[in-house]
């Protein structure tokens, strides 16, 4: 395994239940399955567009058949080629532009859509397997059943049920309040898989004493999917990750109190948020003080506390050194503030890039110049739907289409992204 799919794949050590999440980018060839090749940033199957001949062409179109040309491509050279797209292709072989079934999306007649073509891995061909059951749909999570508990309780009931965990166990939690009673933290320390059965009606919420609400340790490796986690006053953090592996996709984070971050991830915890709300956090709102991270798609907002006694930082803090296969892109930051003298969106204590973001109105300043922003938009009003909506509206007045090398397929509400793609967390 690539040090990037560590750092990315879902929970790949979780034994009887098979997970697949959208592909994240490639950089080099060593990122992609056996069989793959790197291809704008994209693991497509090798010699996908490829063939030989004499001539070249450009078009777009429908349709099967042959071409001639020479090179490489997606779309249709001249003659005919299979699928729908646009650019240059060449040769005998197939072009492709993106199909609906596999992008993650819940597209129109779909049943599933778990973002890939692997057979028989609880999504086929966008129906769902026999022996499996699907959630979340942006993109889907299949699992067996027999792996699969529905739960119903509350916090002190979800305490018990997760000390007795083995590991590769599936909780689809009922909508409901699970507050664990005596300030004491939910503590996950086996592989497992928590799941709201309606997205953000299971609220893990709670005042842990001087700690996290919910704490996963060392070498865990788990994954949370529309789960809402709420730090009461006391609590230092929503959720605290040390040193263990954790994914949250479509999950929201709310810190409350002094102390209270939204997320902390910290020694070599290896942290993937995507498609996630992270608001109103006092104290911050994700602390990266770990070097292994991937933020995608998320919604950043009205977090930290400004002043001379305020937040160390208002909306995200890359606090340690960030690996080389850090991804922060595609996240819409606004309205955060922080303590006199740093950056209320972004405060960077290494350098990181920010790729295809929108980071406004955040105080006393959007980014930290340690941060480098590219392919974004910084200090511009991008005409949000509201300061507690940042989801764009169609009649925004500034370019927003401008994620041009961006491969990522879906945004904040699981909806398709067109290319060129829109920067920041949502696709008009």
């Amino acid at each position: 395994m690539t040090r990037l799919a560590a750092v990315l794949l879902v929970v790949a050590a979780l034994s009887g239940c098979r997970l697949f999440l959208a592909r994240p980018p490639c950089f080099e060839a060593d990122d992609c399955r056996l069989g793959e090749v790197c291809l704008e940033e994209r693991c497509v199957p090798a010699g996908e567009g490829e063939g030989e001949g004499e001539g070249e062409g450009e078009g777009e179109g429908e349709g099967e058949g042959e071409g001639e040309g020479e090179g490489e491509g997606e779309g249709e050279g001249e003659g005919e080629g299979e699928g729908e797209g646009e650019g240059e292709g060449e040769g005998e072989g197939e072009g492709e532009g993106e199909p609906l079934c596999g992008n993650g999306a819940l597209d129109g007649g779909e049943a599933c859509d778990d973002a890939n073509a692997i057979a028989d891995d609880g999504c086929t061909a966008c129906a769902v397997d026999l022996g499996y059951g699907c959630y979340f749909d942006r993109p889907s999570f299949c699992f067996t059943n027999s792996n699969t508990t529905a739960f119903s309780g509350n916090g002190d009931d979800l305490v018990t049920a997760l000390a007795d965990a083995s590991p590769g166990d599936v909780f689809v939690l009922d909508a409901g309040d699970y507050r664990p009673g005596g300030g004491v933290s939910i503590v996950i320390d086996q592989d497992v898989v928590l799941i709201a059965d309606s997205v953000g009606a299971a609220r893990i919420q709670g005042e842990a004493d001087g700690g996290g609400v919910v704490v996963l340790g060392s070498d865990t490796n788990a994954l949370f999917v529309g789960i809402t986690f709420k730090a009461e006053a006391g609590s230092d953090q929503a959720v605290d990750v040390d040193a263990a592996t954790a994914t949250f996709v479509g999950c929201e984070f709310q810190g409350r109190g002094s102390l209270g971050q939204g997320l902390r991830a910290r020694g070599d915890a290896h942290v993937t948020v995507r498609e996630s709300l992270v608001h109103t956090s006092d104290a911050g709102g994700i602390e990266l003080d770990t070097p292994n991270f991937t933020l995608v798609n998320n919604m950043v907002r009205g977090n930290g506390a400004g002043g001379g006694g305020g937040s160390e930082f208002g909306g995200i803090w890359v606090k340690a050194t960030p690996d080389v296969f850090s991804v922060i892109a595609h996240n819409s930051i606004a309205g955060n503030v922080a303590k006199d003298g740093q950056a209320g969106g972004i405060r960077c204590d290494a350098a990181q890039t920010i790729r295809s973001s929108i980071v406004f109105d955040n105080l006393p300043s959007d980014a930290s110049a340690t941060c480098d922003v590219v392919e974004s938009l910084v200090n511009v009003d991008p005409t949000f739907v509201s300061a507690t909506d940042l989801h764009l509206q169609a009649s925004s007045a500034v370019a927003i289409d401008q994620a041009l090398t961006s491969s990522e397929r879906i945004d904040f509400d699981g909806q398709a992204r067109s290319s060129p793609r829109d920067i920041g967390a949502d696709e008009r």
